[in-house]
């Protein structure tokens, strides 16, 4: 399996392959109106490049997974995450999932799933993502929007490189002190020992 960017010409077999995967969950919530079934393929190319989308492919370059991600203001948004229903439960989706978070940089990231998919939301609850908004649909549903900081990769290792860098600088200040008053010192030296020398003539 690879994962590659995916180009507008993967437009319709990446929307074939959302209408397969999320076709099982919407019929077990009765939500077949929902956004991804009723997309159409105009309407797919038209938002394809609003995002990075990456495409999983097999040996044989059928795209079995999908995933698209936006960067907006070190915020980075995460949707359409999809893998053929024959190729789930294999690890495909967290690949995916990771796969987008370390290609786009961010500081923050954020993403909307419907709580009553109870698999999908404790995936998101694992992966680190805490809800910040809930709403329920007209239809009953609860959406909810969920998210997590990246402090723990930009800052934490940007805050320790600046402690180096800070500790590298008092040690090269802390030196150059050092020897300054090396060199006093051994002016001294040479006073007392000239005067002492002056005084015994």
């Amino acid at each position: 399996m690879k994962i590659e960017i995916a180009t507008i010409e993967d437009v319709p077999e990446i929307l074939e392959l959302q209408y397969k995967a999320f076709y099982p969950v919407a019929e077990q919530l009765n939500w077949l109106d929902a956004p991804n079934l009723t997309e159409t393929v105009n309407q797919a190319r038209e938002d394809f490049p609003k995002f990075t989308v990456l495409k999983m492919v097999d040996d044989n370059g059928k795209i079995i997974g999908s995933v698209r991600g936006n960067v907006d203001d070190g915020s980075l948004y995460i949707g359409r995450l999809m893998v053929l229903p024959e190729f789930q439960q294999n690890g495909y989706g967290r690949l995916l999932f990771h796969k987008i978070q370390e290609l786009l940089p961010h500081r923050r990231v954020w993403l909307e799933t419907c709580a009553d998919v109870q698999s999908s939301f404790t995936f998101y609850e694992r992966e680190g993502f805490n809800t910040f908004k809930t709403e329920v649909l007209g239809n009953g549903l609860t959406w909810v929007s969920m998210e997590k900081n990246n402090y723990e990769k930009i800052i934490v290792p940007k805050l320790a490189q600046n402690l180096r860098k800070v500790y590298f600088c008092i040690k090269l200040n802390l030196r150059k002190v050092y020897n300054q008053q090396k060199l006093n010192l051994r002016k001294v030296y040479w006073i007392c020992l000239n005067e002492r020398f002056t005084t015994s003539c």
